[in-house]
């Protein structure tokens, strides 16, 4: 019983110490998107205030080079969204964009396609999947949300790579918040 105890108040105290690190990565009005916050703060209502109000940037460079696929490039990207804008989206709409990457096999499968278009037998044995029902089904949902592109009849390809880049930011996040998983490089 107080093994449980002490096991316990281990965990809190380590979730309280990286949320204290959290804390400390800015001094007060340091933030580079705190001042534009401030000033949607200062201008919102005493209603509007009882909800969060902030702003997400996400900054992106990637670079790739697949010689067989004739394909080179660097994609660049800057967006800052509030957070009003993000919780007004449709949350039926929003789920559905989530539930594209949300499975164990779909993350196996973006994973593949970045290092070049891929044909099924391909995507089927980097799955680990026996049928290619299987394979097909998890496509057709990547498909759906703009995961993945098909090219002709049996040829898959990523899309929207920082979507899926962000997706699992925010999956990092939350194992941090729960203790669990490996920190990732950068």
């Amino acid at each position: 019983m107080m093994d449980d105890i002490h096991a316990e108040l281990a965990d809190l105290r380590a979730r309280v110490e990286r949320l204290e690190q959290r804390a400390k990565a800015y001094k007060e009005g340091e933030h580079p998107l705190a001042e534009r916050v401030e000033a949607k703060f200062e201008q919102a209502s005493e209603e509007a205030r009882r909800f969060p109000i902030g702003e997400v940037r996400a900054l992106s460079y990637f670079r790739f080079s697949r010689p067989g696929d004739d394909e080179y490039g660097r994609l660049l990207d800057e967006k800052t969204i509030g957070l009003d804008a993000l919780l007004a989206l449709s949350s039926d709409e929003a789920a559905h964009s989530m539930a594209g990457m949300a499975h164990p096999i779909r993350l196996e499968i973006y994973k593949a396609l970045l290092t070049g278009s891929k044909d099924s037998a391909s995507l089927l044995e980097a799955a680990g999947l026996n049928t290619t029902g299987q394979l097909y089904h998890h496509l057709r949902e990547m498909e759906e949300v703009g995961l993945v592109v098909r090219y002709g009849r049996n040829r898959w390809g990523q899309a929207n790579l920082q979507a899926f880049a962000l997706a699992l930011v925010a999956a990092q996040q939350l194992m941090r918040w729960r203790g669990e998983g490996r920190e990732g490089r950068g």
